[in-house]
C-alpha cells in the first residue's frame, strides 16, 4: 500500500454474489492513525460502500489498517471471476491506489 496522507477516502465494491444486509450494516476502522468511527456510506445501486478520512494521521507504506463490514453474508458458492474492488482516495477524491 502506498503512504496515504491525512483524510483518505476508501471504496469497496462488494460482488453480486454477497448479500447486503443493510441493516445493521456496520462498518468498523483500526489501527495505528486510524479513524475509529469514520463515515460511511453505501450505494446500493453500485453496491459500494465508501469510508470518508479513514486516518487521522499519515500513513506509512508499511502501517496496517483494518477494516471490517459486518452485515455482508457470503453466498454459497462465487463465481470465478468474483471479486472485491478496494480503492483508495485522497481528500481531494483522486485516485491513489486500485486493487482488484
Amino acid at each position: 500500500m502506498n503512504p496515504l496522507a491525512v483524510g483518505t477516502n476508501l471504496r469497496i465494491v462488494i460482488p453480486p454474489e454477497f448479500n447486503i444486509v443493510k441493516n445493521p450494516l456496520t462498518v468498523t476502522t483500526q489501527g495505528a492513525n486510524i479513524n475509529p468511527n469514520p463515515a460511511w456510506t453505501l450505494d446500493t445501486a453500485t453496491r459500494t460502500i465508501s469510508i470518508k478520512n479513514v486516518n487521522n494521521n499519515y500513513l506509512q507504506q508499511f502501517d496496517f489498517m483494518y477494516i471490517s463490514i459486518a452485515g455482508v453474508i457470503n453466498p454459497s458458492q462465487t463465481s470465478k471471476t468474483s471479486s472485491f474492488q478496494v480503492s483508495l482516495y485522497d481528500s481531494s477524491d483522486l485516485m491513489i491506489e486500485y486493487v482488484n
